[in-house]
């Protein structure tokens, strides 16, 4: 979850934003839509933390990460564009491969509590995967690619 409350935001005597609030829950999916120069990008920037507000709070879950594509594309050009905007593909094989680890104990493990603690163990690491949700990452990134020609 994450929780903006009454966020106000000037810089050199300029309001940009005055008295936000709003609650992301962790199921829930945002877009920010609006005109150029708006203030999009620098509500992005103060729920990552990148700018502080000049009043108001921001909170979150310590189990959430933020992340965005900004609008300047700055990449290392020895990956693809796809790999750049799945970003957690590295994570995914290591919990894909400890996935097959816990596969092949069960495999050989005769103690039901052992078996048990595995398949909790296998239970979390889904979870880990559900979040990073790489079909979907994969999906936006082929959006992405094709708007960019």
């Amino acid at each position: 979850m994450i929780k903006l409350n009454n966020l106000c935001l000037d810089f050199g005597g300029n309001i940009i934003f005055k008295n936000i609030s709003l609650l992301v829950k962790k199921s829930d999916r945002i877009g920010l839509i609006g005109n150029n120069g708006s203030g999009k990008t620098t509500l992005l920037n103060l729920i990552s933390r990148k700018i502080i507000p000049t009043t108001g709070s921001i909170s979150q879950d310590k189990d959430i990460n933020i992340s965005y594509l900004p609008q300047e594309l700055y990449f290392n050009s020895e990956i693809s564009l796809k790999e750049f905007v799945v970003g957690n593909y590295s994570k995914l094989i290591e919990l894909d491969k400890q996935i097959d680890e816990i596969n092949d104990m069960l495999i050989k493990v005769q103690s039901e509590k052992k078996q048990f603690k595995l398949l909790n163990e296998l239970e979390e690491i889904q979870y880990k995967k559900d979040e990073i949700n790489i079909l979907k990452l994969e999906i936006n990134a082929e959006k992405i690619m094709k708007g960019l020609g």
